[in-house]
């Protein structure tokens, strides 16, 4: 469901075995791989007994031959939607379009369905490792969440953590190519004609990015969104940022070899568990990577549907229907379908309110867990910034590593195009829209997220260290300030900045 444009969900939906008495390690895991900690509500445990209190779990033969088939079901819709495409150039009228888009509305389906399995036996397998750690150390605590996420840190190809690592290395080229501070100074435009037009390896592997990641923007789900391959500008403006000061080493490269990883972990596991991590982990390494090949998968169809509408309402301005194009997305198919039949003006009345009111809503920000209508805290809640200057707060450690340096609060992408190469980003949360901004970075801390969230994932694939579920971060710290961010421990700390900086 959504609320001021913003989708939640009902957690006892998601989560309908949630009983009153004590959770075992495998139901905590569950909570920890959703959340990044275990949740305790009394009124959340009442109310699924209440509704749920006589549903059966679900089938644990269900379950593993999803684990077995989800592989090849990922593998066979990456052939089908690989040249996907709505043929929108054969319509001539919006009525044509706009009839056969909802005759195909059903065509994106498996898609979805790759990414809810996917992402249900990604989550199952970690829920596993979490539970084996948890029983070894005797509890959930800072080394199981330390341990668990240096297993499954994959050393092969994720396809989110794979657009920083591209963009470092396409800034990279560039600085070797061009004088970098002539190509700075080029407008977005300029600087985009270069990198269409130019033979050299910056221009290949920049053409190359965009065919592989071109479908993927913030909010990448919102079909009023414009993705990068429709609009390239802003990674153009973030290409001449960051090759004035690249590295050449685009990302940290981890051992592969199960028995070094088992060796390395603070936990020690007996046989049994030694077994068993042996069996899962590999499982739920791959899972990751199949999680997110579905969800790029996924988005690249919902990319076709955007620029299909969009095709759409440009027909629509041609033959005078709506004055500009981008208040049909403020419409709903009904809505578009009575505009069709009759000109309405008041349902251009009612798209143009909504259209005002987008921006306004954007900047809501919803507290992790709401019970009843939901109140956006950033306006119910004034920041308090905290004058103590040694300031601590605890979060979930998803990322191993110390770093120390200047933060950057930061909300939006506007906010976060101000990054500065060593700087720690403190936002409330990330999506493949932040990405490129991940190899300039000493360290994420995000308010929302878990173990296995976008920015959690991205930054172990990375090797930056990272802190998640810091609940009030961006309101408790301010930009500018100097802090210490520990990724074994998931605390954020003031310091007072070294003399010479």
């Amino acid at each position: 469901m959504t609320f001021y444009n913003h989708t939640v969900f009902n957690i006892s939906d998601i989560f309908p075995n949630l009983k009153s008495e004590e959770l075992d390690y495998f139901s905590q895991g569950s909570l920890i791989a959703f959340f990044g900690r275990v949740i305790k509500e009394e009124e959340l445990t009442r109310v699924t007994t209440e509704r749920y209190g006589d549903m059966k779990k679900p089938s644990t033969l269900g379950l593993i031959k999803d684990l077995l088939t989800v592989d090849k079901r990922i593998r066979t819709d990456q052939k089908n939607y690989s040249n996907y495409r709505i043929p929108v150039k054969k319509f001539k009228t919006s009525r044509e379009l706009f009839d056969h888009l909802l005759k195909s509305s059903t065509e994106i389906c498996s898609a979805s369905m790759s990414l809810m399995k996917s992402t249900q036996s990604s989550t199952l397998l970690n829920m596993f490792i979490l539970a084996i750690l948890a029983k070894a150390s005797g509890g959930f605590n800072d080394e199981v969440y330390r341990d668990f996420a240096s297993l499954i840190t994959t050393r092969s190809d994720v396809e989110s953590a794979d657009v920083p690592s591209t963009i470092q290395s396409i800034a990279f080229d560039i600085s070797k190519a061009v004088d970098v501070k002539e190509f700075k100074k080029m407008s977005s435009e300029e600087a985009l004609k270069w990198l269409q037009t130019t033979t050299c390896m910056a221009g290949r592997k920049f053409r190359e990015f965009l065919v592989r990641h071109g479908h993927r923007c913030l909010g990448e789900y919102d079909i009023y969104s414009i993705s990068w391959g429709s609009d390239p500008k802003s990674l153009v403006k973030l290409l001449q940022n960051l090759a004035v000061n690249v590295s050449q080493d685009f990302s940290k490269k981890r051992s592969d070899n199960l028995n070094e990883m088992l060796s390395q972990l603070s936990i020690p596991l007996g046989f049994f568990s030694r077994f068993m991590m042996r069996l899962v982990l590999p499982m739920s390494r791959r899972g990751v990577q199949n999680r997110e090949l579905a969800k790029s998968m996924c988005i690249k169809t919902i990319d076709e549907w955007r620029k299909a509408f969009r095709y759409l309402a440009k027909l629509l301005v041609l033959e005078g229907r709506i004055p500009e194009e981008d208040i049909l997305f403020f419409m709903t198919l009904d809505e578009i379908k009575e505009l069709l039949d009759t000109r309405s003006p008041k349902i251009l009345a009612r798209a143009a309110q909504r259209q005002r009111r987008y921006p306004v809503l954007n900047k809501y920000i919803l507290p992790e867990i709401m019970k009843g209508v939901p109140k956006p805290i950033n306006l119910i809640e004034t920041p308090v910034t905290p004058t103590d200057e040694t300031f601590m707060m605890k979060g979930v450690p998803v990322s191993q590593g110390v770093a120390e340096g200047f933060l950057r609060v930061a909300i939006t992408l506007d906010e976060a195009s101000l990054l500065k190469s060593g700087e720690i980003l403190v936002t409330y949360s990330t999506d493949v829209g932040w990405t490129p901004y991940f190899p300039i970075l000493a360290g994420v801390v995000t308010e929302l997220g878990g173990l296995i969230s976008h920015g959690a994932v991205v930054s172990r694939e990375y090797g930056i260290p990272c802190i998640a579920g810091l609940h009030g971060a961006t309101r408790k710290f301010q930009t500018g300030d100097y802090a210490r961010l520990d990724g074994n421990t998931g605390v954020l700390q003031k310091l007072l900045p070294p003399e010479d900086k």
